[in-house]
Parts: structure tokens; sequence; C-alpha cells
């Protein structure tokens, strides 16, 4: 990064919260070559329609940090299982189930997502 583009960073993060998302979603458009014209439509229809929905009172709004933590919070409970793709030779034929005699796959946890604790 060049000092002047280090500068008018500097220069931007000082701008009010509201200003600096319309500067940045000036520059996102300006990496927009091509404009899809009924994905324009339809983001511009549900942005009135969420307009709409704020002015009358039907949803309200929350502070981002109040979002955040319940983002957090959704996709901490959520615990995501991803086999890993050499492990589906562990995994019984099909036509023959382990639902048959209620046994579990016991698969070992070398072939569960690193995320996942076990």
């Amino acid at each position: 990064m060049t000092e002047e583009v280090s500068e008018l960073l500097k220069k931007a993060l000082a701008l009010p919260p509201e200003v600096r998302a319309a500067l940045a979603g000036s520059l996102l458009e300006s990496l927009d070559e091509t404009v899809d014209a009924s994905a324009e439509e339809a983001w511009s229809q549900e942005i009135a329609r969420r307009i709409e929905e704020l002015d009358s009172g039907k949803v309200k709004p929350i502070p981002w940090a109040e979002a955040r933590r319940q983002i957090s919070t959704i996709l901490h409970a959520v615990k995501a299982l991803e086999i890993h793709p050499s492990a589906l030779s562990d995994l019984p034929s099909p036509g023959t189930s382990n639902a048959a005699n209620q046994q579990p796959l016991n698969l070992p946890p070398k072939w569960i997502a690193p995320w996942v604790r076990t």
C-alpha cells in the first residue's frame, strides 16, 4: 500500500460510520464491470420492502454489536460435522445399513472436521 493510499485510508476511517458505509458501497460498486438489471431491480424491491417494514414498525432494528452477538451465538450453537472424503470407504455399502442393528457409525476423530470438538 502506497503512502498516499495509507493516508487516504486513515482519512476515510476518521469519517462518521454512515459516510464510511456510503463510501464503501461506492467503492464496491466501482468494482462491478457489468450490471445485471434484473438483480438491481430485485435488490431495489428488497430494499424498499425492508424500509417499509422498518417504517411500519413491523421489524425493530438492533445495534450492530447485538446483531453480531446473536449471529455468533447461532453459529456456535450449530455444530457442523464434515466427513473427510477418504472416510467414505469406511461407510456401509448401500443396502447394508447400521440402522438395521441400531449401531451408530463410529468414525475415528481424524475423520471429523478440525473445527468440531470431539
